[in-house]
């Protein structure tokens, strides 16, 4: 009897441990899941403001913050008609990754719409 308790409480204990590998598993998992599935966004619109660091404002009220590789803007200024293309970061923040002057003048990127089902082999 105390061996087939002592059975049991080994496997509680080792299902604990596996339980907690594969939290931290998914947990690492999870932000390279997230970046994969950014969807990019093309916005055109007339510049209202463009403030230090060069985040911009729209005509559609919405301010976009530069990413990391975007350097200047190339003069650009407030009345200019401009196209980005974004990403939604914390559900809130626009980044944008490329800039163009001109009305629709980057390239829209394809729809995801549903992810893709991997294969079963």
């Amino acid at each position: 009897m105390r061996r087939r308790i002592y059975q049991e409480g080994m496997k509680m204990k080792i299902g604990k441990i596996a339980l907690a590998c594969l939290c931290g598993i998914f947990m690492m998992a999870t932000p390279v899941c997230a970046a994969l599935t950014a969807q990019l966004e093309v916005v055109s619109g007339k510049v209202l403001k463009v403030q230090a660091g060069n985040v911009i404002t729209l005509d559609d009220g919405k301010v976009y913050f530069p990413g990391k590789k975007i350097a200047d803007l190339a003069g650009a200024k407030a009345g200019d008609v401009i196209t980005l293309k974004y990403f939604v970061q914390e559900e809130t923040k626009r980044i944008f990754v490329e800039y163009a002057p001109g009305r629709d003048s980057l390239p829209r990127s394809p729809r995801i719409e549903q992810p893709v089902p991997v294969p079963r082999y």
